[in-house]
């Protein structure tokens, strides 16, 4: 019971969608028609004829066009565009001139003249409506390519600076923060934080993945890109900031609360596009993240090496305090000892200086005695000779009296 009714609600559409077809066929039948007629007589206006001509030329032409489009038209045709009503036009005054009495004609006008003029106005209303057509695409085309290129330049920007350190989250841009890439790892850093990393930290892990890093150098096509990018920065952030989101693939950049910048693809098939920004801004977390553990990592263990070595210096630092105040105390010794051996010094020379001034003084008195002994010595001489000149037998006594006082 249920499946007849159904079938009968099925029949009942079908028929009623078959009756709306006749009548939207028979609806454009007649505007073609209608279409053609007011042609045609706009046609007979510009040749000069009058209303009475064209009332004896309307009937036959009618009839002989309505004849030609019901033969013409199919029982379900589509309807057509607006270009092909204007042939469907041409084709059915052709006919309709065709199909006029001999007689009618050579009493109205001249059936190709008609034709022309009709033709005439048709091609006329032709290039008018594809010069309209080619102004409204061509402007479409050019608003579109305009969005196109702002868009593109939005989503260069973004791309562009989204190469910032992983690091530092700072654009990457020559001289103070060059790119530089690891090997063989093949990460990038700028420049400073790498400086940072090896030079002062002495790490010669890469940040991110812990491998040894065999050599460093600038990545160069990085570095180009990023620099067009920054020179033309003036120039392309207008066009960033007044680029339009594309309603059905749009793309555009945006700036994370972290720093770096997200790109967002608005994809049809995405459902949720901000669902993809997130997950970008995620992945870009995680990685400096993972910088960061690695380098809590390092700075713990470089952290307890300190203590190890604080320790150590702490346990020298008492033992050389030891060996400090054992030191000090021989010093002071020494200092005492230093002290004894100046006073016994400075006594001998007071008692040199007091010998001195005794070996002056006694050197004076033996000078002054032999000054005194020479003229004695004179006369002495001179009374021995007196002597053994007088009385040479006494001179025995003489030699007595020397050897007795010698």
């Amino acid at each position: 019971m249920a499946s007849s009714s159904s079938s009968s609600s099925a029949s009942a559409s079908t028929a009623q969608g078959g009756l709306r077809e006749q009548l939207r066929q028979r609806q454009q039948k007649w505007f073609d028609e209608r279409a053609a007629s007011l042609e045609r007589r706009g046609a007979l206006e510009e040749l000069g004829f009058g209303g009475e001509q064209y009332q004896q030329l309307a009937p036959a032409a009618s009839n002989a066009n309505a004849n030609h489009v019901s033969a013409s038209m199919p029982s379900a045709a589509p309807q057509q565009p607006q270009q092909h009503v204007v042939v469907s036009q041409a084709s059915a005054f052709s006919a309709s001139h065709s199909a006029i009495p001999p007689s009618a004609s050579a009493a109205a006008a001249d059936p190709s003249a008609i034709l022309d003029k009709i033709t005439e106005r048709l091609a006329s209303r032709m290039r008018l409506e594809l010069k309209s057509e080619l102004e409204t695409a061509t402007a479409t085309y050019q608003k579109n390519e305009s969005q196109v290129n702002a868009s593109m330049e939005s989503y260069l920007a973004s791309e562009i600076a989204s190469h910032t350190c992983p690091i530092c989250f700072e654009l990457m841009l020559a001289p103070t923060r060059t790119p530089v890439l690891l090997f063989p790892c093949g990460h990038t850093f700028c420049d400073a934080c790498l400086r940072q990393h090896i030079d002062v930290h002495g790490k010669g892990r890469c940040p991110v993945c812990r491998k040894s890093i065999a050599s460093r150098a600038a990545n160069v096509p990085l570095q180009q890109l990023i620099q067009s990018y920054a020179s033309e920065r003036n120039r392309v952030r207008p066009a960033v900031q007044a680029a339009p989101m594309l309603s059905a693939r749009g793309v555009t950049g945006e700036r994370s609360p972290g720093g770096t910048t997200d790109t967002k693809n608005n994809d049809d098939g995405d459902p949720n596009p901000d669902a993809a920004s997130y997950v970008r801004k995620h992945r870009t977390l995680t990685m400096r993240r993972r910088i960061l553990a690695n380098e809590h990592t390092d700075s713990s263990v470089q952290l307890g090496e300190l203590r190890r070595r604080l320790d150590a210096s702490a346990v020298v630092s008492a033992h050389l305090a030891e060996e400090e105040a054992a030191a000090l105390d021989r010093v002071r010794h020494a200092q005492e000892e230093l002290e004894l051996v100046r006073s016994h010094l400075q006594r001998q020379e007071e008692t040199q200086r007091a010998v001195q001034t005794e070996m002056s003084e006694v050197e004076a008195r033996v000078e002054l005695l032999q000054r005194t002994l020479a003229p004695l010595d004179d006369e002495l001489a001179k009374a021995r000779y007196m002597v053994e000149a007088m009385a040479p037998e006494r001179l025995g006594e003489l030699d007595g009296v020397d050897n007795d006082d010698i």
